[in-house]
């Protein structure tokens, strides 16, 4: 007998990312456990140079670090608590830096590939 699988809209890609933004105004983004809360990629705004709320590869990071990352673990969420709060602050001081930006960007490359690997996208 095969083994039960419960139904999700994980393996869906794009559709998942589009389901999780029914419940928030424009610009803000759902949480579990917080709700809506701004738009929380401001430096990937930043290195990928695109607006920060309509950016296809600002909205494939910030979806994976919400849904993937930041629920990986204590770390992760520390992480991503500390963007929150501070990242706003950063990503003004990386655009104007050639040098930050280009380390910053190499960080946010790689949660791209891990978005587009996720949600089979390119």
């Amino acid at each position: 007998m095969k083994k039960y699988v419960k139904p999700s809209l994980k393996g869906l890609g794009l559709l998942r990312v589009v389901t999780k933004f029914s419940g928030c105004p424009a610009g803000e983004f759902p949480v579990p456990g917080y709700g809506c809360l701004p738009t929380i990629c401001w430096i990937a705004a930043v290195v990928f140079e695109e607006n920060l709320v309509t950016g296809p590869r600002v909205n494939k990071v910030r979806t994976w670090l919400v849904n993937e990352f930041e629920p990986s673990g204590p770390g992760a969420r520390y992480v991503m608590r500390m963007y929150r709060k501070h990242g706003e602050r950063v990503a003004k001081v990386v655009e104007k830096n050639t040098i930050l930006k280009h380390g910053f960007r190499k960080l946010f490359d790689k949660a791209l590939a891990k978005a587009e690997a996720q949600y089979r996208t390119l």
